[in-house]
């Protein structure tokens, strides 16, 4: 049971403006946000964050919930890291899930948002899209991902995602994605088809 019920109606609140393809669920004593995204490439990923009863103070659990078993470049699988930094693993979750590892613990702290926690989630699932097609680890995808911002005077899109997820990453602050032209296929990612015409 969920400790912080305030907190929860602030959290679920955040996630329905920001990422409402990600649903709250409270079954028996297990509570979670769990969506669906599509990357770049055009698969489809279930993310899973499984908050304790002590959450915010305890940092939550992010789990790729589907595929279970995630492939490698060239053979074997990222579920037999275990706990990698090469691929931001920790260890495996029930059924053998990879577990995503989105903060060090000393690191995390009760401003930080569900919302702040799947951003890291999508970035890590556009980085193993990426790690599939050309077979770098996913850390030093990331690693790239941040040096060319550094280079990149211009905003681009990628600076734009990642700036709304540092606004997202602390409590009270509030942040939108908008929708880019469909040529845009990293925004275009963040959306799940409801079936409306745009």
């Amino acid at each position: 049971m969920f400790q912080n019920t305030r907190r929860l109606q602030v959290e679920k609140g955040i996630m329905a403006r920001e990422l409402p393809q990600f649903i709250f669920f409270e079954i028996g004593n297990d509570s979670y946000f769990q969506g669906w995204h599509i990357v770049s490439t055009g698969l489809l990923y279930q993310l899973k964050l499984v908050l304790s009863e002590w959450y915010p103070d305890q940092m939550p659990s992010l789990y790729v919930s589907y595929p279970l078993i995630l492939w490698k470049y060239g053979g074997n699988t990222i579920n037999s890291e275990g706990v990698s930094h090469a691929f931001h693993t920790l260890s495996n979750g029930a059924n053998a899930c990879v577990q995503i590892c989105h903060f060090k613990s000393e690191n995390w702290d009760a401003s930080k948002t569900c919302v702040g926690v799947l951003f890291k989630g999508i970035l890590w699932l556009e980085a193993y899209a990426a790690h599939l097609v050309t077979g770098m680890t996913i850390a030093d995808i990331l690693k790239q991902w941040e040096r060319r911002q550094r280079w990149d005077g211009k905003k681009t899109e990628f600076s734009g995602l990642l700036q709304t997820w540092q606004e997202a990453m602390t409590l009270g602050t509030s942040c939108t994605i908008t929708r880019k032209p469909r040529e845009s296929s990293l925004y275009r990612s963040f959306t799940i088809p409801t079936g409306r015409q745009e």
